[in-house]
């Protein structure tokens, strides 16, 4: 599995809405972006940087996980895309599970 983040931004509220909003439809804790009707492209979560997985922030630093389907393993662009938006709207840094930022 390959999985992208955007982490660092100040307020999970405004990011739940901004998943939701970006999703229609959707709402909770677990975001789907579908590559078409029935096929998941890649599934998106809130959480926090609590295991400490990215050095540069506290460990309760807020994040979004963007887990891509092996289906759709080398789509990438269309991922980071959507996480871009959405750092648009929250804030915050996007890395790839390499720990290399990104934007």
């Amino acid at each position: 599995m390959k999985s992208y983040f955007l982490i660092g931004f100040e307020n999970p509220a405004r990011a739940q809405a901004a998943l939701s909003d970006s999703f229609a439809g959707q709402s909770g804790k677990t975001w789907v972006l579908f590559a078409n009707a029935g096929d998941p492209m890649a599934y998106f979560y809130l959480g926090t940087n609590e295991y400490g997985e990215f050095e540069e922030f506290a460990k309760d630093a807020n994040l979004i996980q963007a887990d891509i389907s092996g289906r759709h393993f080398n789509e990438d662009d269309k991922i980071i895309a959507v996480l871009a938006g959405l750092q648009d709207r929250i804030g915050g840094h996007i890395f790839n599970d390499d720990d290399v930022k990104l934007r």
